[in-house]
């Protein structure tokens, strides 16, 4: 699985993996958002207090054959839900919102990863308020790309 890695900014720096690179320009046609599907992974089941968690959207062409497909990053977002899912603690897309143009080619059967080491400060849009630590507990973490949304994905930190 090719995997490029984000930073939460209170995490310290990035560590990056090399991705795939761009399409040609006579290759496969555009992916559908309906040939796409979006999961959410977290790199432990369960992190100590205080830990910087790694959460990834992955991305998989559910198609049967190859499609291009923007992974702009500013379509990519990866959220941490309270455990029942009523209140958003922090969002990747806060305080940072990288746009730039990632063609990539999709292939079946190949996901893509996006990973960032959270800091596990909760944040609002625009980081406007103080980021304060989340305390241990169960969590859920969504992610999407675009308006393709993942199912929740359990996250438990120093429980």
């Amino acid at each position: 699985m090719d995997e490029t890695v984000r930073q939460d900014p209170a995490a310290g720096p990035p560590v990056l993996v090399p991705s795939a690179g761009p399409a040609p320009a006579t290759g496969p046609p555009p992916c559908p958002d309906a040939q796409i599907k979006v999961t959410a992974e977290v790199g432990a089941p369960q992190y100590p207090e205080g830990a910087k968690p790694v959460l990834r959207l992955v991305v998989a062409n559910t198609g049967p054959t190859p499609c291009v497909r923007d992974l702009d990053g500013a379509d990519q977002e990866i959220v941490v839900w309270s455990g029942d899912g009523a209140k958003r603690l922090w969002s990747s897309n806060d305080c940072v919102n990288p746009s730039s143009s990632d063609l990539r080619t999709l292939v079946p059967g190949q996901p893509v990863a996006f990973a960032v080491n959270w800091s596990g400060l909760g944040s609002v849009p625009g980081c406007t308020t103080e980021r304060d630590r989340i305390g241990p507990g169960a969590y859920r973490v969504v992610t999407r790309l675009g308006p393709v949304i993942s199912a929740p994905t359990p996250l438990l930190i120093g429980t």
